[in-house]
Parts: structure tokens; sequence; C-alpha cells
């Protein structure tokens, strides 16, 4: 009975060295996609490599062959203080800043058109005012006077 057991055995083993051994699918999506043929064997077409279908989640950081962007300079600022005598509605290059007193404010240095106007006493007066970068300097207006007129301090 152990020779016939070996026989089966080698038989077995002979039978098993005989087939072909089959394709291993790379993805398993693949070995689904493979149905068992019945016919002769056919190698299995070769796979594209896997590339990632990532989008990018940050911007590449500029190389030295790249020009990096520059800011602009904040623009150079002055400041200003407006009074008037005995009170006027002011405008700063023809924009409304209410009526005086006009409590430092910050604006471009460069050269300003300041309007002083008291309609009570149908007076006015329009002074230019060229301000540094980093200026303080403060505007008082008497629209008493006649003509009326501007002092820079």
């Amino acid at each position: 009975m152990l020779v016939a057991l070996t026989l089966i055995g080698v038989g077995v083993a002979v039978a098993v060295g005989l087939r072909e051994p089959e394709p291993v699918a790379e993805t398993p999506a693949a070995a689904q996609s493979e149905a068992p043929s019945e016919g002769p064997e056919q190698s299995p077409e070769p796979q594209p490599p896997m590339v990632p279908t990532e989008a990018p989640t940050a911007m590449s950081s500029p190389t030295e062959s790249e020009p990096e962007a520059t800011m602009a300079a904040p623009a150079a600022r002055a400041s200003l203080r407006i009074t008037a005598t005995p009170w006027a509605e002011v405008r700063l290059d023809h924009r409304a800043l209410g009526t005086t007193p006009v409590r430092r404010i910050t604006v471009p240095a460069g050269t300003h058109r300041i309007r002083f106007e008291c309609p009570p006493l149908g007076a006015s007066v329009e002074h230019s005012v060229t301000l540094e970068p980093g200026a303080d300097r403060a505007l008082f207006a008497d629209l008493q006077a006649d003509p009326p007129r501007v002092t820079e301090r």
C-alpha cells in the first residue's frame, strides 16, 4: 500500500508539474476583470506604472532662476492738524474732512490743496501745502480776517 500511495503522490506531483503556472494579477481590479480562459494561455499585457493623480496642495517656491515678486514700498506719510477761527468746513484735495478742528490726520507726503469755508460768514480760503515724508504740520485758518488767511506751524 505504501508503494501505491507513493505512486499516486508521484503522479499528482507530475500532474501538477506539467501545468503551466497561472499569471498573477498586479492589482485587485485587474484580477477581477480577467476571466479564466478555456483556450491556450496568453501572457497578460504589461500594465503602465501607477502614477499619483492628486493635485498639488502647496504652491512651489520660486527658484533662483525665477524673479521674486517685489512688494511696492508703502507710500511715505505725513500728518496734518487743521483748525480755524471761528470754525470751518474743511476739504482736502476736494474730499470733505468735516468741520474744524481736524485732529492729526495722516496723508501721503507731497503737495495737497486745503479749502476752508465758513458759510455763516460767507468766508473761504484755499491753501496749498507741501509735506515731506514724516512731516507733522499744523494749519490755522483765520476766516474773520479780511482777507481770510492760513498760517502753517
